[in-house]
């Protein structure tokens, strides 16, 4: 036990010694811990007031992201639906909008097979009517304006006589279903 003997100054060296000892170790430890959680805390903090931001705006935008989705809802009608259910509401559609517009109906018939394109099908189907040309612009732009994705896929204006006053209107018109 003598060696373990030390002197005054030693024994104060030895107790800050271990006293930064202990400082360090509780430092790293303890502190170093919590500074850790902080940290983690913060970025946890930081993220969340990210998202809430971002909802924020989506919900100050609401009113429009709804509307903008009604506008779109016409078009997914037909996802859900047969092939056969498609088609004839495709034909009810264009006999609607020719009757609408006084055009006349002289042929409509499907074609028998849908186009199949990557995400979506296209029904077809070939026609040819018959008005005056004002009837005729204002079924053409009533297919172009309809809620439905029916277009024309291939289209020829002709007079049907030498008058003039009647538009022969002929060609193929179609569909999109997603």
């Amino acid at each position: 036990m003598a060696a373990f003997k030390l002197e005054k100054k030693q024994k104060i060296i030895a107790s800050a010694v271990a006293g930064i000892l202990v400082l360090l170790f509780f430092n790293k430890i303890i502190i170093g811990g919590i500074g850790e959680k902080m940290r983690s805390l913060e970025k946890q903090i930081k993220l969340s007031e990210a998202r809430l931001a971002r909802d924020i705006v989506i919900e100050q935008d609401k009113d429009n992201l709804v509307q903008e989705y009604k506008s779109y809802q016409g078009y997914f009608k037909y996802a859900e639906k047969d092939h056969t259910q498609v088609i004839s509401d495709f034909m009810k559609e264009i006999e609607r909008l020719a009757k609408e517009t006084g055009v006349s109906i002289v042929a409509l018939s499907p074609h028998s097979e849908p186009e199949k394109l990557k995400e979506t099908v296209k029904f077809k189907a070939d026609f040819k009517m018959e008005g005056n040309l004002a009837q005729v612009l204002t079924f053409m732009s009533g297919v172009k304006d309809n809620k439905l994705l029916i277009g024309f896929d291939r289209i020829l204006l002709a007079p049907k006589d030498e008058t003039g006053l009647s538009i022969k209107l002929e060609g193929v018109i179609s569909i999109v279903a997603l």
